[in-house]
Formats: structure tokens, sequence, C-alpha cells
């Protein structure tokens, strides 16, 4: 094998994920407790020796992520701290045990396509607006040729909340964060991925929005595939895992294949 292959070129994260990994961190550690009110926007682009835009940006993927929450005439309050115990779970295990990407990969997989599934069974109106928001927002990141990794993260959180089991929500949104960290080194968004990538989220989303259960599981089967497929890798058995219930979960899915 040609060792110059190996190397992949390195890009630049966008600076609102750096703000809001530095923020996240911190409330995971206990040095931010519930409850407490962040500095204002302007302090912490002084802090953080960034624009305000990106601080705000910031704050509202923290707010996605139901870390904190911003409310008119108090400021921004740290908030979601629920899964602070699973997260830093997660975290850890993934971090000491150099978990290949090819493993978390393949749980998120399993996790996604029935969370897909039961996006089109349980979506509320708001639900599917909101999925549809994140969809918009990714492409608008993508046409203008910077990084979409969050934006790209957020469409598949929105997912996994419209699928109404807060518990396969939480996993899918420390999974995903920690793909973000965890594909750097894939170099994922080379090429024409991206554009591709938010085809196949068009499909999934539309699929959701019609109610076609069967339908939304293959469109997240498919683009999940390719994105191993992009990575290099390809975890066995792809089309069976769009057929697996989440019964261990306490759910039933109606409308099987």
């Amino acid at each position: 094998m040609e060792k110059s292959n190996l190397f992949k070129a390195v890009r630049t994260p966008d600076l609102s994920d750096l703000v809001a990994r530095q923020i996240r961190t911190l409330v995971v550690d206990g040095k931010l407790l519930p409850g407490e009110k962040l500095p204002s926007e302007r302090e912490l682009a002084s802090r953080f020796e960034v624009g305000r835009g990106y601080v705000r940006s910031a704050i509202q993927k923290l707010e996605f992520y139901g870390l904190v929450k911003t409310y008119p005439q108090r400021g921004t309050i740290v908030e979601g701290v629920s899964n602070v115990g699973l997260r830093r779970l997660c975290s850890d295990m993934l971090g000491l045990e150099e978990m290949p990407l090819a493993v978390v990969s393949e749980l998120r997989k399993i996790l996604e396509v029935n969370a897909a599934r039961l996006a089109a069974q349980r979506a509320s109106p708001e639900d599917t607006a909101r999925i549809r928001r994140a969809w918009q927002a990714h492409g608008q990141k993508v046409e203008a040729g910077g990084p979409a990794m969050s934006e790209d993260s957020a469409f598949h959180n929105a997912i996994a909340k419209a699928s109404g089991n807060p518990m396969l929500a939480a996993f899918i949104q420390i999974l995903s964060e920690e793909i973000i960290n965890l594909t750097i080194d894939y170099d994922a968004c080379r090429d024409s991925r991206p554009v591709e990538a938010m085809k196949e989220h068009e499909a999934v989303l539309l699929a959701i929005e019609a109610g076609d259960i069967a339908a939304a599981g293959q469109a997240m089967t498919r683009h999940l595939t390719s994105s191993d497929q992009q990575y290099g890798f390809e975890s066995a058995g792809a089309e069976e895992e769009a057929k697996v219930t989440v019964a261990g979960l306490g759910v039933q899915l109606q409308g099987s294949e």
C-alpha cells in the first residue's frame, strides 16, 4: 500500500463547534452546575476571543442538546444535566477503549434506523417541522461550502427526538457528538459527500413526513451505509439492521416489512 495514502487533509473545525464543545465539557465535568447563568454573549465572545456570532451559534447548538436554555430577561441557564452520567460513561468508554469508528457507526446505525421508523410512526407536526428546518440548515451550510458536521448531527438528533423515546434519543445524541469528534481524522467532508448526504437526508425526511415506516428505515439505512463507505468500511448485514425492532426499549412498531 502506498504510504502517502494514509495521510488525510486536515480541516479547521467551525469555531462555534469549539465553543460549544468547551461549554459542554464544563457542564459534564460539573464545573457549570444546574441553574447557573452563563456570562453574557458579549463576555463569552471576549473570553473565547471569537465573534459574537460564533457564541450565538454555539448556544443554539447546546440548547438543541438540552444542556442550556435561554430565557427572556434572564439569559442563558445551565439546564440539561439529566444525561450527564450517561454522556460521561459513553465518552469514557469510547476514549478508554479507543473504540474504532466502525464499531461506533454500527451501533449508531442500529439505533438511528429504528429512530427513523419510530419518527415516521409518531412524529407530530411540530416534530416534522423541526426535522425539515434542520435539513434546510444543513443544506444552506453545504451550499455555502463550510463544514456542516454539526448541522448534519442536528438533523439526526431532530429525528431521534421525534421518535418519542427519550432514552433512544439520548443515546443517539451522545453518539452523534462522538461521531463528530472521531470523524475528524477521516476527512468526512471531502469530494461530493456533503451534497450526497443532503439528498439522502431529504429521502428520510420525506418518508417521515409521509408516515411511511418502512421507507424511513430503508432511507436511513441507505444513508448510513453510504457514510460507512465514505470512511472505507461497511458493517455486515446492513439491510437486516433496517428490520431490527426496538422491542427491548419497550416500543412496538406497526407497519413493519
